[in-house]
């Protein structure tokens, strides 16, 4: 069936699979200003070896606990201080620091079980005892909890198995978690994969855009400064393959009345603007907008529809 509606296509940047979510905890590194040597402080704090002389010298007259000691250092100016006074680590910090957290295999795979790394800092040597994860996707949430070893507790990092009960879909995870320790402390972290498919390439479609039903739909909106309706859908095809994944960069749409599958009411085709390939462990996004005018077969059937 020929279209009068027109199509128009765009690709997205993406981010990695293994680190997906646009509002997740940022990764850091801590260093112990009581411990640290001298160059291990200038390479870290990007300070200068005086400053890091000062540093050294003030902690053998007392240990270094409090941040404003820190700043009374000579060689430490606002900026500096101001960038390097959440990398450290201060004798007596009650807190128990997460600084990342990383899939055991650095991907996770659908339908697979898998394990995340919970890698942390305990700098009062405290008791922690036990870390949550909490799972956020297009399914029930659920929570995961572990106790932690001694052993975990020295490595600084502890792996949160799920089994394969606990696996999942195709498609974005966040993970919210985080680590106690017995006097209560708590350190939290959140972050995002996108589950990539075992076998081994995926496309999903979805809204984007578009709140016609009351909620996030795949439908015509109407525009009523041009006098017709936009359908605005996003396409993500993710690739679990070690191998880059070149496709056509041609497309046909097709719109039904009733769902995919009952009656064809208009069909057409278009192009990506450039060549579609999708990296190895890695995502391809692109939306594309229909507009359907007026005595289009889209506007046809809605407008037989109202009628």
């Amino acid at each position: 069936m020929a279209a009068n509606s027109s199509a128009r296509a765009k690709t997205l940047r993406t981010r990695p699979a293994n680190a997906f979510g646009l509002y997740d905890s940022v990764p850091f590194t801590l260093i112990d200003v009581n411990r640290a040597s001298k160059s291990e402080l200038v390479q870290h704090l990007r300070i200068t070896p005086e400053a890091a002389d000062r540093i050294v010298a003030l902690r053998r007259a007392q240990r270094i606990s409090d941040l404003q000691q820190l700043r009374s250092v000579a060689g430490l100016p606002s900026r500096t201080f101001n960038r390097i006074r959440g990398r450290v680590l201060l004798a007596g910090d009650p807190r128990v620091h997460i600084l990342d957290v990383t899939a055991s295999d650095d991907y996770i795979f659908s339908d697979k079980p898998f394990a995340l790394r919970v890698h942390f800092a305990n700098p009062s040597d405290l008791e922690v005892a036990i870390v949550s994860v909490a799972v956020l996707w297009a399914g029930e949430s659920f929570v995961v909890e572990q106790e932690l070893t001694s052993e975990e507790v020295q490595q600084c990092h502890v792996d949160v198995r799920f089994d394969e009960e606990r696996s999942l879909p195709v498609g974005p995870a966040e993970f919210h978690v985080a680590l106690y320790s017995a006097n209560g402390a708590q350190g939290s972290f959140q972050k995002t994969f996108c589950v990539l498919p075992s076998n081994p390439l995926s496309l999903s479609l979805s809204p984007a855009g578009a709140t016609v039903t009351g909620t996030w739909s795949a439908r015509g909106d109407y525009q009523d400064g041009s006098d017709t309706f936009l359908t605005e859908c996003e396409i993500a095809i993710a690739n679990g393959d070690t191998g880059m994944v070149s496709m056509s960069s041609r497309a046909n749409w097709k719109f039904w009345d009733g769902g995919v599958g009952g009656t064809l009411v208009e069909s057409g085709a278009f192009d990506w603007p450039g060549p579609v390939s999708v990296p190895e462990r890695d995502i391809w996004r692109g939306s594309v907008q229909v507009t359907s005018p007026r005595g289009s077969g889209y506007t046809t059937g809605i407008t037989a529809k109202r009628t």
